[in-house]
């Protein structure tokens, strides 16, 4: 399948593109609120948008960058928010491609500050993405949390999610305020039951078919990228440019 993929400013979103990514996120999840997810989407500072060649969305996830003092130290925060890719193009390494790209353009933007990838993931698919890309990241199944990777979480789901964070658990619970999966989306396919990545994030995320989500981070260097970090660098052409 042709597609095209681009990181744009979210302010730059006509309101067509605006709609296209509601009607794309009702698809997948229950519970939507349209106030709510424009409000969310405003946070954001980046959109990742994935398109057919036709101008059809076939994706997207939102981007915000925070900045925050962590134990009297600077650190840079990528927050991936809403993520969602129809089926039809998760053969492609589009999306990967998009969040590579961007990635680097930190490293190439601040190269002195700490940065780090703070993904919430209230589906299994989001998750496996950690262990794909990054030798360390957490919470993993075969690792405790180091203490400065837990201040760091900490710190910014507590500032993302106040209250509705619980730091022992990693977890954010919003009750019956978010969104969740769709129930045949939620399921985990039986290619997937056995996978330990999988099975651990159940186990740290039970609920997550009622919209919890998992508080993850892991570190943005060149030194905790595994090889497909760079297997899918440049493989899909993304149009950005750092504004």
């Amino acid at each position: 399948m042709d597609i095209a993929t681009s990181i744009v400013p979210q302010k730059t979103l006509n309101n067509q593109d605006r709609q296209a990514l509601l009607k794309l996120h009702q698809q997948y999840f229950d519970n939507v609120k349209s106030t709510t997810f424009f409000k969310d989407l405003e946070e954001k500072d980046w959109v990742i948008i994935i398109k057919s060649n036709a101008g059809r969305v076939l994706g997207f996830s939102t981007i915000q960058l925070v900045w925050l003092f962590v134990n009297g130290s600077e650190a840079l925060y990528l927050y991936s928010g809403d993520t969602i890719i129809k089926e039809e193009a998760r053969s492609s390494c589009a999306l990967s491609c998009a969040f590579v790209k961007f990635m680097f353009a930190l490293i190439e933007q601040h190269p002195k500050t700490p940065k780090y990838w703070f993904l919430i993931s209230k589906g299994f698919r989001t998750y496996r993405f950690l262990p794909l890309y990054f030798k360390e990241y957490y919470p993993a199944y075969n690792a405790e949390i180091p203490q400065k990777h837990k201040d760091s979480l900490n710190a910014i789901a507590f500032y993302k999610f106040g209250n509705s964070y619980n730091s022992d658990s990693q977890v954010i619970s919003f009750g019956n305020g978010k969104d969740y999966l769709k129930t045949p989306i939620a399921n985990i396919p039986e290619s997937k039951q056995n996978d330990k990545h999988v099975k651990y994030f159940l186990e740290r995320n039970p609920e997550y078919f009622l919209g919890d989500e998992l508080a993850c981070i892991a570190s943005i260097c060149e030194s905790n990228f595994k090889p497909a970090v760079y297997k899918v660098k440049g493989v899909t052409r993304v149009d950005f440019i750092w504004r």
